[in-house]
């Protein structure tokens, strides 16, 4: 199940992080990570690496404003604005089948 997180006046901690963890089996996080890193690999899960979801990274700014930058800029239209992100998976599986998922 995915639900992207927006805080709002809330932001996001390690503590949450810890209760919700106890509830999945894989986790897709975003690059970088800092302290939520070291609290997933304490908690026992393992890092499988990073996932693109372009083949090339977005080309970084050369100092020259044209019109389709500033078009981009103003309506907030970016080139990749997914990834690159951090798969984990827990080292043991909590999650069970259910009859009904099966």
């Amino acid at each position: 199940m995915y639900r992207a997180y927006i805080a709002y006046n809330n932001p996001f901690n390690t503590d949450m992080l810890k209760k919700i963890l106890t509830r999945v089996d894989y986790a897709i996080m975003r690059q970088p990570m800092g302290e939520f890193e070291w609290v997933m690999l304490e908690e026992g899960w393992l890092d499988k690496g990073t996932i693109y979801l372009y083949d090339k990274p977005s080309e970084a700014f050369d100092g020259k404003t044209t019109n389709e930058s500033r078009i981009r800029n103003l309506y907030s239209i970016f080139r990749k604005p997914y990834g690159p992100y951090r798969l984990f998976v827990r080292n043991k599986r909590i999650s069970t089948l259910t009859e009904e998922t099966q």
